[in-house]
Parts: C-alpha cells; structure tokens; sequence
C-alpha cells in the first residue's frame, strides 16, 4: 500500500483565508489573532479592525516583498520531510495499521501567519514560513490526518458535522501523548511539545491510559462513545473552538 504524497506549495489565497478565519479565533486557551496574526506581524497592531480590503493588501504586499524567502523556505520543508517521512509512516503503521494516513495527494502551504490550521477534508495545511520547529509541525498535522482517517473508519456516525468540535480536542491531546512518546522522539528526533493550555487535562487522561495499555482501540474505546441518540462523541465533556473553513488548527 502506498503513502501520502506530501506537495509543497505557496498561496497568497489560503493566506488571505486564514486571515480572515482566525481573526477572531480563540482555541484550547490560544488567542490566535493574537500570537497568529499580530505577533508576526506587530505592524498590523496599529488597526482597530483587521478588516477583509486591509488584510487582503497585506497578504498581496508582504507575499511579493518576501517571494524569495518563502520560496527557499519552501524548498526547505520539502527537504525536511523527506528527511522524516519514512520513520513516520513506519511508526504510524505501527500505531494504527497499514493504509494511515491515507495514501493520495496532501498539501502543506508555507504560510506568513502563525496559526498552522489544517482541513482534514482537502487534505491541506500551513505551516508559518519562520516557525521554529518546522519538522514537529509537519508530523504533528500529518497525524492529524491518520487519526481523524481512523477513527472515521471505527466510528463512522463522528463524520456528522455535531463531532468536528469534540474531536478536534480529541485529536491534539492524542497527538501531544503520541508526539511526547521517546520512541517517536528518538526516531523523528522531536522537540517535547506542549499542549494546549485548556487541554492539559484531556492529555493526562488519555496518557495514563496509553502508558497502562498501549492499545489504540481500547484507548478510542474508552475515549469515544458509542453512537446512541444524542451522544456525546467524548466522554468528559469539553470547551471547543469556533467552527470555520479549516477544520482545526496545528
């Protein structure tokens, strides 16, 4: 069975996109608007309203002044995950079995925000063009896209549109666990990464089940509900983020 095949790209449109859908976006306990947008960008501080016309100059100016350096950067990634993707499909094989994620085409875009969102559907995410661990995000989103494939698979009724929220969570403290395992450091040679503030919680639960019983299913199992009339998809109830045309964030 083949694997993913991960195509490199620049957008001014996806940027613009982002934009747009995280300027008032708060997630898990982060401000995006305020370390994704702002941060990178302090100049954008001195308007009120990041409104549609304004960020759309930005985005059109900041992509022409920094061509060259998006485009090596660019090529950098494409050399980094080369460099990573045969110890990642082996260990997510391991983890959940042959076929995830997915074989097919996949995109990553080198983005001038911060923010690093991912859509599952399209099989597309960013990745901020100056971020300091450019290879943990690359697994981190490419995990993204085995987990929600899986857990599809087992638990067909979380496709309905009521279970993006929740499983959003679901799948970043899943992730952080995984990614904070030394095997998967050791062999991807990964920085510890932190999770989400609000989802500190999440992430403890589902380690201690993970170190007590490193089976994927009877962690999913215990995690994930059963689909009965009005069920929940997980069962501790938790805080979810805003809804937009990206279907989480990094």
């Amino acid at each position: 069975m083949g694997h993913p095949n991960l195509v490199f790209t620049i957008n001014k449109k996806e940027d613009l996109d982002v934009a747009l859908a995280f300027r008032t976006m708060k997630a898990g306990g982060v401000d995006f608007r305020k370390w994704g947008l702002l941060a990178p960008h302090p100049e954008l501080r001195k308007h009120a309203r990041l409104t549609r016309s304004l960020l759309a100059a930005y985005v059109d100016r900041y992509h022409l002044q920094h061509a060259a350096d998006l485009e090596r950067t660019r090529t950098d990634f494409a050399r980094i995950w080369r460099s990573v993707a045969g110890g990642f499909f082996l260990l997510t094989g391991e983890l959940f079995g042959p076929g995830f994620p997915p074989p097919g085409a996949y995109t990553c875009s080198v983005s001038i925000w911060n923010c690093n969102p991912r859509d599952i559907r399209r099989r597309y995410f960013q990745v901020f063009f100056r971020h300091i661990r450019p290879r943990e995000t690359m697994v981190h989103e490419m995990l993204h896209f085995a987990f929600y494939a899986y857990i599809f698979k087992r638990y067909p009724h979380t496709r309905h549109p009521d279970y993006t929220k929740v499983l959003w969570e679901l799948s970043e403290a899943f992730n952080t666990v995984v990614l904070n395992d030394p095997r998967w450091r050791k062999r991807l040679r990964l920085k510890r990464q932190p999770p989400y503030p609000e989802l500190r919680g999440l992430v403890r639960i589902i380690r201690r089940r993970w170190v007590k019983n490193r089976s994927l299913d009877e962690l999913l199992d215990g995690l994930v509900k059963k689909k009965k009339r009005g069920a929940r998809v997980c069962s501790r109830r938790i805080r979810t983020p805003a809804t937009s045309s990206f279907r989480g964030t990094s």
